[in-house]
């Protein structure tokens, strides 16, 4: 942003030729108001009805995520460590399955009757959990 202001305000050319401030300029752009408003829009709808369990991962999914009550064998309460199990927070694969989670280190672990393994991380674990294992 710096850059972007001394070009604009000071009109301080920023590279040597006027392609090289295009390209700055834009990077700034995209850096600094792109990227900040992408992470702002980012988070994890979940929501339980008597067809399952619901998954939506804003802004990337458009659809939602459904697995069924059948394919749920166990739904447990955990304490997780974002980093270390999963390899951080979004959308993640991994050696203890799937996760699904934005921030905070809790969420509803539920493992599938087919063995793979499902962690919904939430602000709300025991409401979540509790929903879940009531239509199970």
């Amino acid at each position: 942003m710096a850059l972007c202001i001394k070009h604009t305000i000071f009109e301080k050319p920023i590279g040597i030729n006027q392609q090289e401030d295009f390209v700055l300029l834009t990077l700034t752009l995209v850096l600094g108001l792109v990227f900040p408003l992408l992470f702002y829009m980012i988070r994890l709808e979940t929501k339980v009805n008597s067809e399952g369990v619901f998954l939506k991962f804003r802004p990337f999914h458009i659809n939602w995520v459904k697995l069924e009550f059948n394919e749920i064998k166990v739904a447990e309460s955990i304490k997780y460590s974002p980093l270390k199990d999963y390899g951080g927070w979004g959308i993640k694969y991994g050696p203890k399955g799937k996760a699904y989670n934005v921030s905070g280190n809790k969420g509803v672990l539920l493992t599938l009757k087919n063995g793979s393994r499902v962690l919904i991380g939430s602000g709300y674990v025991d409401a979540l959990q509790a929903a879940i294992s009531k239509n199970l």
